[in-house]
């Protein structure tokens, strides 16, 4: 099964991420870091050139948790809110 939904940054990312699972499997596969460039919208391919000349994209779970740290905007508007309280 292939993924064909592009993600374009509207929706919470974690429901991509959980259609990426349902397509290729729970079980992260080192190709995965690769064909996630291919589920993205050309803005957000952008994000991912960056990540892969700067740091590279060797390992699935760095590379999940950067895409959920930066396109969680409730995950960031919270510790936005918890810095402000302070």
């Amino acid at each position: 099964m292939r993924m064909t939904d592009k993600y374009d940054g509207q929706d919470d990312p974690h429901v991509h991420l959980a259609k990426w699972a349902q397509a290729y499997g729970e079980k992260p596969q080192p190709e995965w870091v690769h064909l996630l460039f291919h589920t993205l919208d050309i803005i957000l391919m952008n994000w991912y050139v960056e990540i892969e000349l700067c740091h590279g994209t060797g390992e699935w779970d760095i590379l999940r948790e950067g895409f959920l740290m930066t396109f969680s905007f409730e995950d960031s508007l919270t510790v936005l809110m918890k810095c402000y309280k302070r």
